[in-house]
């Protein structure tokens, strides 16, 4: 009969634990609160009913029933006795129960503290779970136990105990299940309160999946972390009443045990990960850092960063270093011999190009070398901005092209060379027709005169002659030794306005617009006004030419911050100039033109670098051409 369970009520038993009072029945026949079910199931047959109910302070315990098989076996003396006897047992058995709940409750709490112990000592996760599935076990009945968390509303196995011990470990923590499908899990993510299904099969929210088909009672409860359900603690048996809402407190007990744990671990871990991830990133920028070294090093030429604030080298090659550019030395002092950074034309610094443009700079610069000699370098600089932008750092590359220069040097001598011997020979050009036209002339008049003949015709044409000569000869003074002439402040708006003046006329009559687009505020220049209009006149007639079907004449002045000057565009939209004429655009006596005699541009070339300034020309055959002109202040 152990195990037999009653419906509240049901039966003699039921009745005097409902009613809290002894019954004695003479013949249980004559009863209707009398349930033959146990003696169906048992053989036995009951007549005689004497039942007690063995009451403590705490309430009724149950009940204590004598049977026999004749009718009116038992008195109200006997009833009497019963009772007495009762009291006894329900003492002894209350007694026994509160031993045994104290005994369960200093298990549980020295569980809970070796618990407690061992996780606060261990912050490995799995070791973690594994300790506290060890000691759930150890208090509460079950078959199989798993710790779940939960992450955006799927819940997977992290760590299990049982599963017959025969499932693979892979398949097992690949199971997922979705927070919304498993109404147990939904109730207790929404409830935060534990969830006890005695039987499964009697409960009409359980889902019976195919991993826990074998599932016939099942307790949980929420892991919480604060107001949010990370994780759940599920205890399954095979039978149907097993676990109760003792045990379901003694889960949640281990529970909340497992979320500190949970999170020092998962805390542990992260920081364990950041570490890894800090040492891998330290390795990688060492691994950069050797890298770079070894690049640097095996560069031939200098390579150095300067600090902006000082201009101090911190990171220097070997080439750099043998080149006395050691770390900790300024640029300009080394390089140069100078107590302040570079400055001016002569030495431009290209650390202040760049703070000023933002841009990479490009600078030849004449530097002295460990030994003391002078080397003219390239300087390539490049800036280094930190997270907000800002110009920290600049990498510089040196490369020594004094053997390029010299070369150079010694090319635009032969240059020289050959360009005076072109003018050389284009001079004789020009002098050889007047003066054979001079001689002829003279020779005509020596006969004219043995004659007695009219010798003013041949003197005319003589003095013609000589004054080509004259003109020729006063052009190349010009070209190549110019009057000393002093240089006043000159407003170059008002001197190309004045040019202007000059050729509107001529532009109206050949179809030709100007446009002219002076800087707002111009800057005075020491100029000689008249050798510059003579550049901006010849400019202007030369574009005039190159458009004989009308177009646009553009003049602009503009204001330049590096190197300080004023610049000044000539452009039209005319015929344009040949690649290979460009070439020999500027060189004396070179012309294109029927008539013409090289001596323009030559002139208006050698005007400008006697200025300091300098003069280029872009051309597209069709396009049309432009002159820039950069004049310093």
């Amino acid at each position: 009969m152990r195990g037999w369970r009653l419906a509240p009520g049901q039966g003699l038993i039921g009745w005097v634990l409902q009613h809290n009072q002894s019954l004695l029945v003479s013949d249980t026949r004559n009863d209707d609160r009398f349930f033959a079910g146990v003696d169906e199931m048992t053989g036995l047959v009951s007549r005689s009913v004497l039942t007690v109910p063995l009451r403590t302070i705490q309430g009724n315990l149950g009940a204590l029933q004598i049977l026999d098989k004749q009718i009116d076996k038992f008195s109200e003396a006997d009833l009497q006795l019963v009772e007495a006897l009762a009291d006894s047992v329900a003492a002894a058995i209350g007694n026994s129960r509160l031993f045994a709940a104290e005994r369960e409750h200093r298990r549980l709490a020295e569980v809970l503290r070796d618990t407690a112990t061992s996780l606060n000592q261990n912050l490995d996760l799995e070791q973690v779970l594994d300790f506290v599935l060890d000691n759930v076990k150890r208090i509460i009945p079950c078959d199989i136990v798993n710790i779940m968390l939960v992450d955006s509303g799927i819940a997977h196995i992290v760590r299990y105990h049982g599963f017959m011990d025969c499932a693979n470990e892979d398949d097992v923590k690949a199971l997922h299940f979705s927070i919304d499908d498993v109404p147990h899990f939904h109730r207790m993510i929404t409830s935060m309160q534990p969830c006890i299904i005695p039987d499964t099969s009697q409960d009409p929210d359980w889902v019976q999946l195919v991993p826990t088909h074998y599932v016939h009672s099942y307790i949980g409860v929420p892991i919480q972390r604060g107001k949010r359900t990370i994780g759940f603690i599920n205890i399954d048996n095979l039978t149907t009443n097993v676990v109760t809402a003792t045990h379901a407190k003694q889960l949640q007990d281990f529970a909340n045990q497992a979320a500190m744990a949970i999170r020092n671990a998962q805390l542990y871990q992260l920081s364990q990960q950041e570490v890894a991830n800090r040492l891998a990133a330290e390795k990688e920028v060492q691994q950069q850092n050797e890298f770079l070294n070894m690049v640097m090093s095996s560069l031939t030429h200098p390579f150095y960063v300067v600090d902006v604030k000082d201009y101090s080298i911190i990171i220097a090659n070997e080439a750099a270093r043998k080149a006395g550019l050691p770390k900790g030395s300024t640029c300009y002092a080394v390089t140069h011999g100078r107590s302040t950074p570079c400055d001016g034309k002569e030495h431009p610094c290209p650390i202040k190009q760049i703070l000023k443009t933002h841009q990479p700079a490009t600078v030849e610069h004449l530097h002295h070398d460990s030994a003391g000699n002078q080397r003219n370098v390239m300087v390539y600089s490049y800036p280094i901005h930190d997270e907000n932008g800002a110009i920290t750092q600049i990498i510089e590359y040196t490369m020594d092209i004094t053997e390029q220069v010299l070369s150079k040097q010694m090319l635009i001598q032969s240059e020289k060379f050959a360009a005076t011997g072109k003018m050389a020979a284009a001079v004789a050009h020009e002098i050889k027709n007047p003066l054979q036209s001079l001689l002829g002339c003279l020779s005509l008049a020596q006969e004219a005169v043995k004659d007695g003949r009219e010798t003013g015709k041949y003197f005319d044409v003589a003095r013609d002659s000589v004054k080509r000569i004259s003109g020729t000869v006063t052009q190349m003074r010009e070209l190549y030794r110019p009057a000393a002439v002093n240089k006043e402040p000159v407003d170059i708006n008002v001197l190309l306005d004045r040019m202007l003046t000059l050729i509107e006329k001529r532009c109206e009559e050949s179809g030709v617009e100007i446009i002219w687009k002076p800087v707002k505020e111009s800057l005075p220049l020491m100029l000689v006004f008249d050798e510059i209009h003579q550049v901006f006149l010849n400019l202007a007639l030369n574009a005039l030419e190159a458009m004989p079907n009308g177009g646009e004449l553009h003049v602009e002045t503009a204001f330049v911050e590096e190197p300080a000057g004023m610049q000044v565009v000539v452009a039209d939209n005319g015929v344009g100039i040949a690649p290979d004429v460009l070439d020999h655009i500027f060189e004396p006596f070179y012309t294109t033109k029927s008539g013409g005699s090289g001596l323009g541009l030559a002139t208006s070339f050698g005007i400008i670098k006697r200025h300091g300034g300098q003069i280029d020309v872009a051309s597209k055959e069709g396009a049309g051409s432009a002159f820039t002109v950069w004049l310093p202040l």
